[in-house]
């Protein structure tokens, strides 16, 4: 195989994966993954066993993608009211301004701080997003943007 060749079918898969939004894996991860995959492939690919190398690479690639998104969705996480509640009770809330955020992440956070959502995760909050019309990649952005913000405050 080309090295086009296996970064083109990284980058399809990986793409593939983060429209899906894998929770905690960012397109970048995922190329790197898929790279790292690509490395175990060549070492562990026997040519006796009758099989293309593009064919063993590209069912390792798509099962451990599989295997990953099927981890991170399992996943359980804090919900985001109380992340946004220990920022308040930290005394930090003085450093957190919703104009600091694009106008799709201030909504979320503005709606999780009235009370809109109580206790909601993450993933509940996501499925309400999809459900008001908000494509995988806008919600992922805006998720991405709030982690951001709050790490960086923390």
């Amino acid at each position: 195989m080309e090295f086009e060749d296996v970064l083109n079918m990284v980058r399809q898969k990986a793409f593939q994966y983060s429209r899906k939004g894998v929770v905690g894996r960012e397109i970048e991860d995922l190329i790197q993954d898929g790279f790292l995959i690509f490395k175990e492939a060549q070492d562990r690919f026997d040519p006796e066993k009758g099989v293309l190398f593009s064919t063993y690479f590209y069912q390792m690639l798509v099962s451990r993608f599989n295997s990953r998104a099927t981890s991170s969705m399992l996943r359980v996480t804090e919900p985001l009211s109380d992340i946004l509640q220990e920022i308040i009770s930290s005394g930090k809330l003085s450093d957190f301004h919703l104009q600091d955020l694009s106008d799709d992440a201030s909504y979320v956070c503005s709606v999780v701080l009235n009370g809109t959502f109580n206790r909601l995760t993450k993933t509940e909050i996501r499925t309400w997003l999809y459900d008001q019309g908000w494509h995988v990649r806008r919600v992922n952005e805006t998720f991405k943007e709030i982690e951001g913000y709050v790490n960086d405050l923390c």
